[in-house]
């Protein structure tokens, strides 16, 4: 489902996809999530600013498995309980009304980043050799 490498970055938190961890970027703080919680963030996560209907999204967190709708719309209101959002801020998790969920916060993958500033490094050809000392 998910790249078990993948890190990002989005509002004040960092999102570890491969040590299932997210934190607050200042202080580093893991913010304690269940397992499906966790796994619906990285699904909005990694779709962010697309419309995800919601039985997309319940297929794709409980694949194989029918659950009741209500248990998505307790991981998006733990979700947003954990990101700091209050009632119709929507900094993070925006409701479509009968449709489904849009993650709307600026999303920055860091190995993305990482991966761009890697390829600005021009390579040398040839070897770095130590100045010689007759």
């Amino acid at each position: 489902m998910v790249s078990t490498t993948a890190r990002y970055e989005f509002g004040d938190f960092t999102l570890d996809v491969g040590q299932q961890r997210l934190s607050r970027r200042e202080t580093g703080e893991t913010i304690p999530l269940t397992g499906k919680v966790f796994d619906t963030l990285v699904y909005l996560v990694e779709r962010a600013e697309q419309t995800l209907d919601r039985d997309v999204l319940l297929g794709a967190i409980w694949p194989g498995v029918i659950v009741e709708e209500n248990s998505l719309s307790q991981n998006i209101s733990t979700l947003r309980q954990a990101l700091g959002e209050v009632r119709g801020e929507n900094r993070y998790i925006l409701t479509i009304p009968r449709k489904g969920y849009r993650f709307v916060a600026k999303v920055r993958q860091l190995d993305e980043l990482v991966a761009a500033i890697a390829s600005d490094v021009p390579a040398t050809s040839q070897p770095v050799r130590a100045p010689s000392r007759w």
